[in-house]
């Protein structure tokens, strides 16, 4: 055993030599090697796309030949460029081990290799491995940074789910998640995702939410998803992420580019080595790993990785609009010269009547107002071409939303739902928004009208904030905010229209400001209203906002006393 480790480790004295072995065999030994008699349980099985956001489900997966010896060039160059001195130690000093070599910590992890009994259909024994390799890679980030890097196995969610066997985590921020399978799942799973990127090189995952992930699709679907880490409401998401089995491994890259993530994984590489095999020369794993973690402290860009890592882009995604995607480049650049040049060409109806729609990064879409007076409101919204950057859900329509212009656009688009029955609930909300618009920007967003684009037909609208679907029931609001609920139905009423559909996430508040009510595709809008003694949702509301349970002029009196307000005795 001291004669192979030996002969393994010639020539590695400093870290660089450890990230950059040269021609030597990075892979580790293994001497206890079987199958056990006992199955074992796939952790990953299914995984059900109906009860997750779909704009965080991957989009396409594609095979990059070369990539890790493109990651470990990359390395190369940071190396050099911010940590050429510290890469040359030779050793560094811990408080609670004492002096850490490189040859030490290759030594430590080829011996846990040795003497760990891998079983083929064991997803455990990955994960000892996997534990065991984690220390190496501390140390070395360690030695060239000076910082801790924090390795945690089965990885919770916010609500104590289990999202990944393991991570790799620095300053308390997810960097690379890490999924165990046994060398057997492995085999069967990933073996057959690399035969359907072998016809094409790309492959795409999109399912419709009735459906399920099984397979290799399950595993891709569970990193990627728990990886997009709440993306879309501005959290980072994690570019990382590894597949291990093992004997062999996938690294998978996932940029941070706009729209449902797109997945770039290396081909199957072998990182440890069973009884009698050959030697082979491939990029060390910790190198891997180590130059995921420094282009995260370097703060390297996206285009920057697509660049250096040959990431060409996969076929362009954009699940609005199969009509849109057959749009030339060249049509593409005329919709953004037409959307530039129309304010001073066109009349001011015109170019409101118009609008060059861009969802996420799928291709524009022209919109055109639909035949119908184009009201006061309408005439505010003046932006020639507007881009949707944000995904905010949605029931019975697919909801976007723009940081930059303020504007909501609501599509009338859902996977395997009557398109016709939706855009008739889409104009009966736009009936609604034309009898409220004397309240419009108080109790309701103002409404900028209802377009018509390839797909069918969309409404544009104010961006209010953020909705209270968080909330179970109103009662957890504040008595005056419920109050005030209270009272903006009832001016809806008066103005005859019945919501028909009022609860917490129909409602939006921004900041401290009062709230909104949305959502009109279920009202009547010939309303009349008996008063709210007699009215059925009026009374229904009463007490959904607990102000049956209050001795109302009780607490108004406080409210006023709370605010100062003199004058009442």
């Amino acid at each position: 055993m001291q004669k192979t480790l030996k002969r393994v480790m010639i020539g590695i004295n400093t870290w660089r030599d450890l990230l950059f072995p040269g021609r030597q065999d990075a892979r580790v030994r293994l001497r206890q090697f079987r199958d056990s008699p006992v199955p074992t349980v796939v952790h990953t099985s299914t995984f059900n796309t109906g009860v997750v956001n779909q704009m965080r489900l991957p989009a396409s997966v594609r095979l990059v030949e070369g990539l890790l010896d493109r990651m470990q060039v990359h390395l190369g160059d940071i190396i050099n460029e911010s940590y050429s001195g510290t890469a040359a130690g030779t050793s560094f000093i811990d408080d609670d081990i004492g002096r850490i070599t490189p040859q030490s910590v290759l030594q430590q992890l080829q011996l846990s290799c040795l003497i760990t009994e891998f079983v083929t259909n064991n997803e455990a024994s990955s994960g000892v491995i996997a534990r065991n390799l984690s220390l190496l890679v501390a140390h070395i980030y360690r030695a060239l940074t000076n910082n801790v890097l924090v390795f945690r196995s089965q990885e919770p969610s916010q609500h104590r789910v289990v999202i990944t066997d393991h991570s790799y985590r620095l300053n308390g921020e997810l960097k690379i998640l890490w999924e165990d399978k046994s060398s057997r799942v492995f085999e069967s799973f990933m073996r057959e995702l690399m035969t359907q990127l072998g016809t094409n090189q790309v492959l795409n995952l999109y399912r419709d939410s009735s459906n399920k992930y099984t397979g290799y699709e399950a595993i891709l679907g569970k990193l990627v998803y728990h990886a997009g880490n709440d993306f879309l409401v501005g959290s980072p998401r994690v570019r990382w992420a590894v597949i291990f089995g093992g004997l062999h491994y996938i690294v998978m890259c996932i940029p941070r580019t706009p729209g449902r993530p797109r997945v770039y994984c290396s081909p199957i590489t072998q990182f440890c080595l069973p009884p009698g095999n050959a030697k082979g020369q491939l990029p060390p794993i910790w190198s891997m790993l180590v130059y995921m973690l420094l282009t995260e402290v370097r703060d390297i860009d996206d285009n920057t990785l697509i660049q250096r890592l040959g990431l060409s882009d996969p076929t362009e995604d954009s699940s609005l609009s199969p009509k849109g995607r057959e749009k030339t480049k060249q049509g593409i650049r005329s919709l953004r010269s037409k959307s530039k040049r129309g304010g001073s060409s066109a009349g001011p109806s015109n170019t409101r009547a118009n609008i060059v729609i861009q969802c996420l990064d799928g291709l524009p879409i022209e919109f055109t107002l639909v035949d119908a007076p184009l009201s006061q409101l309408a005439k505010k919204m003046c932006h020639q071409f507007v881009h949707l950057d944000h995904y905010l859900g949605g029931g019975w329509s697919s909801v976007y939303a723009s940081r930059k212009w303020n504007v909501v656009v609501k599509f009338a688009a859902v996977p395997k739902k009557d398109k016709a029955m939706l855009e008739r609930q889409l104009s009966n909300e736009t009936a609604a928004y034309h009898k409220l618009s004397r309240i419009a920007g108080w109790v309701v967003p103002l409404h900028y009208g209802e377009y018509e684009w390839d797909g069918g037909r969309a409404i544009i609208l104010s961006n209010e904030g953020r909705s209270l679907s968080h909330l179970e029931t109103f009662t957890s609001m504040s008595f005056l905010e419920r109050l005030i609920i209270f009272g903006e139905l009832y001016c809806i009423h008066l103005m005859g229209v019945e919501h028909g559909d009022l609860e917490p996430r129909n409602v939006l508040q921004k900041w401290s400001r009062f709230p909104k009510i949305i959502d009109f595709g279920f009202a009547n809008v010939n309303h009349s209203c008996p008063g709210w003694s007699q009215c059925g949702e009026l009374k229904d509301m009463w007490r959904k906002l607990g102000l049956d349970k209050v001795d109302l002029w009780l607490k108004c009196r406080r409210v006023l006393e709370k605010f100062k307000v003199t004058g009442h005795k």
